[in-house]
């Protein structure tokens, strides 16, 4: 009778270690909800951007709905990049001698492209990836304020007048920090767009 029991007692604690190693692996893999996707993507974001070298300047040459929600399984997921400077046709004559050459006739630089990212990317690691991947030169620095991006296809801050330059917007809105703080969701719609009036 006691050899019974203690079979019965080792059974359950084999029961409950087992249901402890499939929670533990649902959670890693993002099964109980997007918060917790999200709380580890900015962890690892922030690892990410610290071991980022700390040079000074940055620049790569040749090198639909959002759902909020990070791809299950192996942390990939899928969002769109544009890239266009349409308000500089509307402003030639404020756009410095010789960059006419770089302004494409429509404006768009870069056509919306589907982009696969990996948990903690941003923004910003998007831009760059994209640029390096279809040719286009673009130069970024480092700032107190994270990495800011002051050229694209040859197309600079001041460029279009005292106040142009570049800016992103995210599913329609233009957030208040930089793109390199800025972790990219599966679904998200990224434009970076020139502007000659900030």
């Amino acid at each position: 009778m006691k050899k019974r029991t203690f079979n019965i007692i080792i059974v359950l604690l084999a029961a409950v270690i087992v249901a402890c190693g499939i929670m533990a692996i649902g959670t890693m893999k993002g099964w109980f909800g997007s918060e917790e996707s999200e709380a580890r993507e900015q962890t690892v974001a922030t690892e990410a951007q610290t071991e980022e070298p700390a040079s000074d300047e940055e620049t790569a040459t040749g090198e639909e709905a959002a759902t909020g929600e990070e791809t299950s399984g192996d942390g990939i997921g899928t969002c769109t990049i544009t890239i266009q400077c349409k308000s500089v046709l509307k402003n030639m004559d404020k756009l410095s001698e010789g960059k006419a050459k770089y302004i494409p006739s429509n404006g768009v630089i870069l056509a919306t492209s589907t982009i696969e990212f990996r948990s903690g990317e941003t923004v910003y690691d998007i831009l760059k990836r994209s640029c390096s991947a279809a040719g286009i030169p673009m130069s970024a620095r480092k700032s107190s304020m994270g990495t800011y991006v002051e050229g694209i296809n040859n197309l600079f801050e001041f460029d279009c007048g005292g106040t142009s330059g570049w800016l992103y917007s995210v599913n329609g809105s233009e957030p208040n920090h930089s793109s390199s703080a800025h972790n990219v969701k599966n679904g998200d719609r990224i434009v970076w767009h020139y502007t000659c009036s900030k």
